[in-house]
């Protein structure tokens, strides 16, 4: 279809299945997308769409790539962490508590 600049297929369980392909010239991707799209692999028609923003690849290649922040998602900034203050058996002994950092995820 055309010269292809990055294939990206993760490993991961969720990943499973998925490709991204990115293509020099937009009209080779949409060749591609047109052309493949509904085409049966591995017992199962393939669904072909174009990615929903432009790859770091793409944006490199044409002169437009920003870099972003390590864990942004949708253009914010990652969330802090915070601070805690936590009472361990220690702090009972008259010792000093500890100070322990927490994410949103845990």
């Amino acid at each position: 279809f055309g010269p292809v600049l990055a294939v990206y297929a993760g490993k991961g369980q969720s990943r499973r299945g998925q490709a991204f392909i990115a293509f020099r010239e937009a009209s080779n991707a949409a060749l591609a997308m047109k052309t493949l799209n509904g085409f049966p692999f591995l017992d199962k028609p393939l669904r072909v769409a174009f990615a929903r923003t432009k790859s770091d690849v793409v944006a490199r290649a044409d002169g437009t790539f920003k870099p972003r922040r390590r864990g942004a998602k949708n253009g914010q900034a990652p969330k802090p962490k915070r601070r805690v203050t936590v009472n361990v058996p220690k702090a009972a002994e008259g010792e000093e508590a500890e100070e322990v950092e927490m994410s949103d995820a845990d």
